[in-house]
């Protein structure tokens, strides 16, 4: 269902002209299957995931259109099911089909979305968020968390500031018991999350290039962010969502306003069926101190999912796809609706 809804809402866009980055970024994929490192020749201000990525689909599937703009209908779908495997702990089947698909709709504001760097940045973030909140207690998936974390910052480095806020998470998080988090969690994370930018230091050093790598993604983001303060941004932020309600009121203001609802359900009680809820049989035999501490737990991890799912939402606004996050709470909204 959520690959139709994917073809059915993107697909006709490959008629159609993009005015992003997709050229740049197709260009200097192609030039990294010929050998060449990205920056070196040719420079753009964008880390350097997306183009690795481009070129290994390509050095898959070939290089055309449809392969460079099907990477991100993939990352879409991938984000889709993400969303809906993180609700469906919290809510029921159907409210979590249509928070996924809620996502699929509020993508097609835009056509020709799929070059843009967010959608395999929020897809890899997704999947790091699910591991975080699903099975934070095998070392494996916070490693794994980690792994993907670190590739999604080399896809938009702003993103750093939702990795060091879950590493600041995860230490706290050995504070508390409860939470159920592995004891060496922050140490994991931060460990295989060294190793994607690890491995392209000594990549861009082995061709004398580390001067490249440091100005594109050090130098010029930089320099780059410095242009508009904190303020000016949310104001542009609020004038561009303006500007897309009127323009599309009947997509963007329904989604808003269950976004919006399902936001203050999940804090006003914080979704009755996080984790799947608990047996009520075996709460009836259990002595009245020990069901406490399922509860008291479980109201922990809303908390904290609550917490990862607004640091990916408010990370960067001002494009949709950061709206990924948060999109979990729209199918508490959907659950409400009668």
């Amino acid at each position: 269902m959520f690959a139709l809804a994917v073809g059915a809402t993107q697909v006709g866009s490959l008629e159609r002209e993009s005015f992003n980055d997709e050229s740049t970024f197709t260009v200097i994929a192609a030039r990294v299957l010929d050998g060449e490192l990205p920056y070196v020749k040719l420079f753009d201000n964008k880390p350097p995931m997306i183009f690795l990525l481009l070129a290994g689909a390509m050095a898959a599937f070939g290089e055309s259109l449809f392969v460079v703009r099907a990477v991100g209908d993939l990352c879409l779908l991938m984000s889709c099911i993400a969303v809906f495997a993180i609700a469906r702990r919290r809510t029921d089947l159907v409210s979590a089909g249509l928070g996924g698909l809620a996502l699929i709709a509020i993508h097609a504001v835009e056509y020709a979305v799929e070059t843009h760097t967010e959608l395999p940045a929020m897809a890899m973030l997704m999947a790091a968020l699910w591991l975080l909140l699903a099975r934070r207690d095998r070392w494996w998936a916070i490693a794994a968390a980690g792994l993907l974390l670190s590739l999604s910052v080399l896809t938009r480095s702003n993103l750093g500031l939702v990795a060091a806020a879950l590493f600041a998470w995860l230490l706290a998080a050995a504070l508390r018991p409860s939470l159920g988090v592995h004891r060496w969690a922050a140490a994991l994370f931060a460990g295989a999350g060294l190793l994607p930018a690890a491995g392209l230091i000594l990549l861009y050093a082995s061709a004398d290039a580390l001067a490249e790598l440091r100005l594109a993604n050090i130098e010029a983001a930089l320099a780059y962010s410095g242009q508009i303060g904190m303020w000016r941004a949310l104001l542009l932020h609020g004038r561009i969502f303006l500007n897309e309600a009127l323009a599309t009121p009947l997509l963007l203001l329904p989604f808003s306003a269950t976004l919006v609802i399902g936001m203050a359900v999940s804090l006003r009680n914080g979704g009755r069926r996080e984790g799947g809820g608990i047996d009520p049989r075996r709460q009836i035999s259990q002595h009245p101190s020990k069901r406490r501490k399922p509860e008291r737990q479980q109201m922990e991890e809303r908390q904290a999912g609550r917490s990862w799912s607004c640091c990916g939402s408010l990370s960067q606004p001002l494009f949709w796809p950061f709206w990924q996050p948060a999109t979990s709470f729209a199918t508490t909204g959907c659950s409400c609706i009668p």
